[in-house]
């Protein structure tokens, strides 16, 4: 069939009773439903949907990873203050504590 979408062939989709169901050609489809899509807006609606998406996906890994460097710069500082703002006698506890408990340990191996 000629003369169709400015010269495009087509052709009939037919139902096995006779009945045209469709008009299909190269570069478009046509359906009683009046939905009307040509394949290159097709693939230009899929390739931006997917673009969309990847891009969505990277600013989502982004941020998340933005969220966890200042999770971890604020747990440094934290400790940082601590350890500056200790008291000494708090400090020298933990150290004969914990150096007293390596001693214990290496000695008992």
């Amino acid at each position: 069939m000629q003369g169709l979408a400015h010269g495009t062939e087509a052709r009939y989709v037919l139902h096995p009773d006779g009945e045209i169901v469709g008009v299909v050609g190269r570069s478009f489809a046509i359906s009683p439903s009046s939905w009307f899509i040509p394949t290159s807006l097709a693939s230009t609606l899929l390739a931006s949907t997917l673009l969309a998406s990847t891009l969505l996906a990277i600013t989502l890994l982004a941020i998340t990873l933005l969220a966890i460097t200042l999770l971890a710069i604020t747990l440094l500082a934290i400790t940082l203050l601590a350890i500056t703002y200790a008291d000494a006698s708090f400090a020298d506890d933990l150290v004969h504590r914990y150096s007293t408990g390596a001693h214990v340990f290496l000695a008992g191996c």
